[in-house]
């Protein structure tokens, strides 16, 4: 089975932005999933294939295509790691088994930008649990809000207590020590940061051996926790401290492929700060398409043809919203009286101050797919919680 591009865990949003700009160029785009999702009902995707193992369709050449579009760092590592021949939209080999590891990329960043560096420490388990707490505390004396992150975010969920623990003041109770001393046991290595309070900024593109092929810049305006998590509404923007640092640090590793470099920005000091490198299309690869950055298909041009030349224009004020996520946000938010979510909930509703992040005029089924999925999982909550009584 052939096509242009096989465009793996198609049943992602920000996969489905991909099959949706690589389609309406003319190619035959093929997704690959391992699970059900309302994306793969879109009119883009010219057949779909619903496999657990499909890394397997690809190295076995029973699916074959001119370029794989990974979402995911796994299934591009997967692939890596089986010898897989075939073009592969992401860091090169000898890159790519580095760049996932936030604790590598780290060390080679910090001497040249530690200025963009947030006070950092890594952290490795050991047995001696007294001594992980006594770093902890040490650490906390300078630095009373502190984050503790893991080094991969693969196979990880996103959130809190997952990918990350945020401690906002001095830990004096005992299960709250054996709670982050269990935290670092799960992952074995972890990277203790200052936290920066202020807006989560990113620059975003495609990069050729450290040099932007085409790129733009987005802020969050809200995410899915109020400590972190993904974006549920955020807007085009280019910051442009943080763009130079984005085209320093890319150009000092040399990379080539997708990536989003993303910083914090603290107005109170008008300063930004180095959080982390996703090397692969991420949550508000959209909004770039959206505003006139076609990532995707200059990534195509650029695997497939070897053709580097974009012209486009970046417009910064568009925002989108993902729509269900930036409900839930409102609705599970800890901090929110009843009255205030509704007050919220009322916005979140509003259609027309923003884009969406699933819905396209000329490929509606996906969004209204999620729309049923949406109101019949919040039905069965209510039913098993008992608040229909």
């Amino acid at each position: 089975m052939k096509a242009d591009v096989i465009v793996t865990e198609a049943n992602f949003y920000t996969s489905l932005w991909v099959a949706r700009s690589l389609a309406k160029k003319g190619l035959k785009v093929l997704g690959l999933a391992n699970a059900k999702g309302a994306p793969l009902y879109s009119r883009y995707y010219k057949k779909i294939i619903i496999e657990e193992s499909f890394i397997e369709l690809l190295v076995d050449g029973i699916i074959e295509g001119r370029l794989v579009f990974p979402h995911l760092e796994k299934t591009y590592l997967s692939l890596y790691k089986k010898n897989f021949q075939g073009s592969v939209c992401a860091p090169p080999k000898d890159m790519a088994f580095w760049i996932v590891d936030k604790k590598i990329v780290i060390e080679k960043l910090i001497s040249q930008f530690s200025e963009i560096m947030p006070k950092t420490y890594i952290i490795s388990y050991t047995d001696d649990t007294d001594s992980i707490i006594n770093t902890i505390i040490d650490f906390q004396r300078g630095n009373k809000k502190i984050i503790i992150k893991t080094t991969s975010e693969i196979d990880t969920t996103y959130g809190p207590n997952n990918r990350y623990i945020l401690l906002e003041n001095e830990i004096k109770d005992e299960g709250e020590f054996m709670n982050v001393v269990n935290f670092i046991k799960k992952h074995n290595v972890v990277i203790m940061q200052e936290y920066v309070n202020g807006i989560g900024i990113g620059i975003g593109g495609l990069w050729l051996e450290g040099k932007p092929v085409i790129i733009g810049g987005h802020k969050r305006l809200k995410m899915s926790h109020r400590s972190g998590g993904v974006s549920t509404i955020a807007e085009s923007h280019i910051n442009q401290r943080g763009m130079h640092k984005a085209l320093d640090i890319m150009e000092h590793i040399r990379y080539t492929g997708i990536a989003l470099v993303e910083f914090k920005y603290d107005p109170t000091n008008d300063k930004i700060y180095f959080m982390e490198i996703n090397p692969r299309i991420w949550g508000t690869l959209p909004l770039y398409i959206m505003a006139g950055a076609d990532i995707p298909w200059a990534a195509y041009k650029l695997f497939v043809y070897g053709d580097y030349k974009n012209s486009y224009f970046f417009k910064e004020g568009v925002k989108i919203k993902f729509f269900f996520n930036n409900i839930l946000a409102t609705l599970m938010d800890p901090q929110l009286t009843y009255w205030r979510k509704l007050l919220m909930l009322f916005n979140d509703l509003n259609i027309f101050d923003s884009k969406e992040a699933l819905f396209s005029y000329d490929d509606p089924v996906p969004f209204i797919i999620e729309t049923f999925s949406f109101i019949k999982k919040g039905l069965r909550y209510l039913i098993r919680s008992g608040a229909y009584v």
